[in-house]
């Protein structure tokens, strides 16, 4: 099955230009990602979430939102590919109040962070 895996083609989203990749967290933010089609990034960036930061954490999503969306159609959503892991609910929340707070339609992809991290 591992072998299947890894030698299978990347997943093809219909309309999507790019991705915006989010792994969620609360001590170290959230990083963001901006990735093309073929995965090549476009841009990186961490997001402080908690606390006094939230007007500026709105800013750079939204940011990193309209990048994507600029490369998109213009009548297709976003493509956030969120990460699992602690912090997802509230990073999830984010990202689409920001997004319906400016039009901007998105479609979010939870992605297993299961062996992502080992200490």
């Amino acid at each position: 099955n591992l072998y299947k895996s890894l030698l299978a083609p990347p997943a093809t989203i219909t309309g999507a230009k790019g991705v915006l990749a989010l792994d969620p967290g609360f001590q170290a933010g959230i990083k963001c990602a901006v990735l093309t089609s073929s995965g090549e990034v476009n841009a990186l960036d961490t997001i402080k979430f908690l606390g006094n930061n939230k007007e500026k954490s709105e800013e750079k999503i939204l940011t990193l939102l309209k990048q994507v969306h600029d490369a998109t159609k213009e009548d297709a959503p976003v493509h956030v590919a969120l990460g699992n892991g602690h912090g997802t609910r509230e990073a999830r929340e984010l990202v689409t109040e920001v997004a319906s707070k400016n039009g901007i339609p998105i479609e979010v992809h939870l992605v297993s962070e299961a062996g992502a991290s080992v200490w």
